[in-house]
């Protein structure tokens, strides 16, 4: 029998680094500072968050505007709900366009006359 690796979970990533937010309606993301993508989160319907919002042990700090910075990062948060709502037609999009792709492919193999392993 071969010798098999278990793989062990990444460490360090804890609620310091995630700053998990403090309701579980708030979903929170570290994004970089620059302009277009902060105006991009807002019209996504992210704010910044403030350390009202989140638990204590991150790793960001807060700037005298209230903002939490880690590096070159704002943390920003948004309604959880919206984000899952947004998520879930995200990834039926994504699960339609993928379908529409493969019945066009099997189109083309029709088409062109190959077989399939089911024909074979």
């Amino acid at each position: 029998m071969a010798n098999v690796r278990v793989r062990e979970p990444k460490r360090g990533h804890d609620d310091a680094r995630n700053a998990a937010p403090k309701s579980p309606d708030v979903h929170t993301r570290w994004v970089r500072d620059k302009e277009s993508r902060i105006r991009q989160m807002q019209q996504q319907g992210y704010v910044p968050a403030t350390e009202d919002d989140i638990r204590k042990n991150h790793d960001g700090w807060q700037t005298p505007e209230g903002v939490i910075r880690n590096g070159d990062l704002i943390l920003m948060k948004c309604d959880k709900a919206r984000y899952e709502k947004k998520r879930d037609e995200i990834r039926e999009f994504n699960e339609q366009r993928d379908r529409s792709r493969l019945s066009k492919a099997d189109e083309i193999r029709d088409e062109a006359g190959f077989a399939t392993l089911e024909q074979e």
